[in-house]
Parts: C-alpha cells; structure tokens; sequence
C-alpha cells in the first residue's frame, strides 16, 4: 500500500492472526499506517490479530495512531466507562533490519488504551547498540490522559520501548524489551504525575533502563534488568529516578553483562519517602546511589554479589530499619610484638548483615558503609603472661578515637581479656575503624583465636 488507512470516528480493523493477516507499505508511500480519529467520548480504536510491515525506509511513519484530540472539552478528554483504544495481537515490523517504523503505536489525548500481546521490531545502523530512533509505543497529546494498561508488550531493537509524557497512570506488566537504548521513560511537561507501575519484565538496554522525571507514587518491582555488553555509553543507569516521590522499588534483579562494570543499579536524586524493598545487585558499580537533595529513604536489607559501590548515601534522613552490622572473628592466633602498637588482622566473617563494613584487602580495618552513627564492640583475648601491661586503643583513619578509647590491664598469668564498646560514633562513609594492641612483656605474645569486634551501624 501507499497511503494511510484513515478510520474517522473510530472503528475496528481484524484479521485472522498475525501470520495470516498483513498490511504492507512500501517506500514509496506518501503516508502509512492506520489512523484512528476520536471524534466524541462514544467513539473507539480496535486492531486485532494483523502484521503491519514496512519496507525499504528507517525510521519512518506512525504504524497505529489514535488521536483523540477533539474529544477534548475545557482541557479535559471526554472519558468513557470503558477503553476506548484495544489493541491486541498485534506485530509492527520492518521488512528485515534496515527497514522499521518511527513509532508503532501513538496515543494521544485518550483515557483507557489497552495493548497487549504486542511485539515491535525497530531496526539498526550496522552495529545492534545503533538502533534507528523508534519507539515501540508513544502516549502523549494535550488534556488529561490517563489509565494505560500495557500487557505483554515485546520490543526489539529500538531506541525507546515505552515513552510517555504528561500522562498518569501508566501500568506496563509482563514485557520484554531487548537490545534498546530506554525501556522505559517517563516525561512529563512540569507538575508530576502518579502512577508509574512497571512490574513482571526483562529489559537489556543500552543507556537506561528506566528513566523517570517527576513519576511520583509510582512502584517498579519484579523485573530482571540486564545491562547489554555491547554498549560503548560511558555510563549507564538501570533506573535513574529524578524528582519522584513516595516510591516503591523491590524485587529486582540488576546484572551487568559487560565484562568491565560500568552500569549503576538504582540512582535516586530530588524525591522524597521512598522505600527501597531487597533487591538484588549480582553484578554492577554502583548499587544504590541516593543524591544530596533526596528526603526519607528507607532501604531494607540488600543481596550484593559483584558489586564496587553498595550504598552511596548523600541524602538526607535515610534509614535502615533492619539494623546493619557485620562480626569478625580471629581464628587462628596473632602474634604481637613486644612494645609496638599493633592493629587486630580480622579473618572470618562470623556473622553479616554486610553493605562492604568489611574488605579482605584491608582486612584490619572495619569501615563505615555510608555515613552515621556506628557502636563497635570488640572482645581481644591475650594469651597467659604474668609480664608487662596490655593495652587497646580504637584508632580512626589512623588515629586514636577521641574521647580517647584507651583501656589498660596489668599483665595476668591466667590471660588477660580486653572488652568493651565503643557507642555512637559518628563516622563518615570510607572511614574505618581498627583495634589497636599493645604489649611490653619484652617478648612475643598471641592475640588468641576467638578474637572478635562487631561493627554495627545504628542511625
């Protein structure tokens, strides 16, 4: 075909199934695709069971499109009891990969659009991290729109998957979006708006897996977001959320496929009251980033796995609700020289509720995760000598803690126990906390194994 198949007033166009049925343009056509025209609130846009095809152009022309702008009344859209726009089972596709439509589906000023079993194939320049600019589905257009239900949604190779601006309530579930550059973004024009709800998918993107400007009250959980190997972006962020508030996060599975880790998980800045249910981060650089001007995050209890940053944390009043501690323990003895100040080498983690509160490479130091208050408990077990005097100190980044930590025993021929705690000290993330011993006994003498400390943070 060569020109647009025009539906005023609304209508319905069905085929047989997605095999069967096919509507093809070729390049020569002036227009393309099918348009659906919402002249009042009782019309309606339905597509069922086609293959629309285009060939030999990139990136062009709007397969479906229903526009209900002059349904609009006082800046509102006229709305209806039910959807007004279903489509379902429906595959947009280029000829073969240099051949794609610029949008597959467009929605504009409608309330109700429901689209399931919908799969998209964009195209690409040479190399698959160069998809052509499409997009799978775009909503947008003036008044109020609202109530998008999209339902098995597939897209491949494409710039965006789902873009949507100005809208609320947009509800994608059981998707697919592979090898595009942003599965989902979300835009809006100033004020925000409610109801992102992304749950139930797979995405391997390029650049973004979810991109949200002001999607307050919004939930994205249950889905498995893969950073492509391929991409050449010197960064990449699975979910990069600016100015959204009360969301909830959850469920997630965030895995760097490059053999390099340059994606970050989940970066949050400007919201406030979001709760960060556990996720986990099996490989990635940054796990979770909260930005300087973000307010009362709440983050659970985190699975980490092949991470550089867990938590960075420049926010404020961010809390963790499941105290975060992690116990070391001495199993073998340490030997300590007579007259030296010598820090305690930890070699097993007894017990962890670990954000990187202990690091092989440095295996003295205990250090702060983000920034807060922390307790530090330690038990140090001297071996039996009757001979000079133990000492502990706590040092901080190399210095003894003020007020000072100092506790001093006289050598005992039993063996001489040093316990205690440190309580509420405030430390800044990357600063670490080493017990310090000292003995004069004039010879060597053991740290004993079941030597412990247990750092905890506490607010």
């Amino acid at each position: 075909m060569r020109r647009k198949i025009t539906f005023t007033g609304g209508g319905a166009i069905n085929g047989a199934s997605q095999d069967e049925s096919f509507l093809i343009w070729d390049s020569s056509a002036t227009s393309s695709g099918l348009l659906f025209e919402l002249e009042d609130r009782n019309d309606f846009a339905e597509a069922n069971r086609l293959s629309l095809v285009r060939k030999g152009v990139r990136g062009n022309g709007v397969c479906i499109e229903v526009d209900g702008t002059s349904t609009i009344s006082g800046g509102l859209i006229a709305p209806r009891s039910h959807s007004r726009v279903n489509l379902s089972k429906i595959r947009i596709m280029g000829e073969d990969i240099n051949s794609s439509w610029s949008d597959g589906i467009l929605a504009k000023s409608v309330i109700g659009t429901r689209i399931s079993d919908y799969d998209f194939y964009g195209s690409y320049n040479t190399n698959i991290y160069e998809p052509d600019a499409n997009r799978a589905i775009r909503i947008e257009g003036a008044g109020y729109g609202v109530e998008h239900n999209l339902n098995g949604i597939r897209a491949f190779n494409c710039d965006i998957a789902v873009d949507s601006y100005d809208q609320e309530g947009v509800y994608v579930s059981d998707f697919n979006f592979v090898a595009v550059n942003t599965g989902i973004k979300w835009r809006v024009d100033s004020a925000a708006k409610l109801h992102l709800l992304a749950t139930d998918g797979h995405m391997s993107t390029f650049v973004k897996g979810i991109d949200g400007i002001k999607a307050s009250q919004s939930s994205i959980d249950n889905i498995l977001f893969y950073a492509r190997p391929e991409r050449t972006v010197a960064s990449h962020t699975q979910m990069d959320l600016n100015d959204c508030d009360f969301l909830r996060i959850g469920n997630n599975t965030f895995i760097d496929l490059a053999t390099t880790k340059t994606s970050d998980a989940i970066k949050i800045q400007n919201g406030i009251r979001t709760i960060i249910n556990p996720n986990i981060f099996q490989s990635c650089k940054d796990a979770i980033t909260i930005l300087t001007t973000t307010d009362d995050t709440t983050i659970m209890p985190q699975t980490f796995v092949t991470v550089t940053n867990k938590i960075i944390d420049d926010g404020t009043r961010t809390r963790h609700p499941i105290t975060t501690s992690t116990t070391m323990r001495r199993s073998t003895a340490q030997t300590i020289s007579t007259a030296t100040n010598t820090a305690v080498v930890w070699e097993t983690i007894v017990a962890s509720q670990s954000n990187g509160l202990w690091n092989s490479g440095n295996p003295s130091q205990l250090v702060a995760y983000r920034t807060g208050k922390y307790t530090l408990c330690y038990d140090i077990i001297f071996a039996a000598s009757g001979s000079g005097r133990r000492i502990l100190q706590i040092y901080k980044n190399g210095s003894i803690v003020t007020p000072n930590s100092r506790k001093n025993q006289a050598g005992l021929a039993s063996g001489n126990n040093l316990s205690g705690s440190l309580h509420e000290i405030r430390l800044t993330q990357g600063d670490y906390l080493e017990v310090m011993v000292y003995q004069d006994t004039g010879g060597n003498l053991d740290v004993n194994n079941g030597t412990s400390a247990t750092l905890t943070f506490i607010d």
